[in-house]
């Protein structure tokens, strides 16, 4: 029973997963999004309206818990459809 030595490849599954996590931090977040958003207008999945009103609410001081809650989500899983589907969801919700 020597000591222990941890594998080299556990190391580097957990660089890789770090790697992944694009929206991580805030500075990420406030760099991605906006291109995000933007996307989404030219592929025609949320008007310039809805576009605009998601980034009022990503900017506001307090920040939309939806709004993070799904990037975090996003961060864990990379389901691009998942995170879509709950920002269409945040502008009908403030649509009513």
């Amino acid at each position: 029973m020597g000591d222990a030595k941890p594998d080299d490849s556990d190391w580097e599954g957990d660089a890789a997963a770090e790697e992944r996590k694009i929206m991580s931090s805030q500075a990420a977040r406030d760099h991605v999004f906006p291109i995000l958003v933007g996307e989404l207008i030219k592929e025609s999945i949320v008007d310039s309206t809805s576009g605009a009103k998601l980034m009022e609410l990503f900017r506001s001081s307090k920040g939309d818990s939806v709004i993070n809650a799904a990037l975090d989500v996003y961060d864990v899983d990379n389901d691009m459809a998942e995170l879509v589907d709950t920002l269409q969801r945040v502008v009908a919700r403030e649509a009513q």
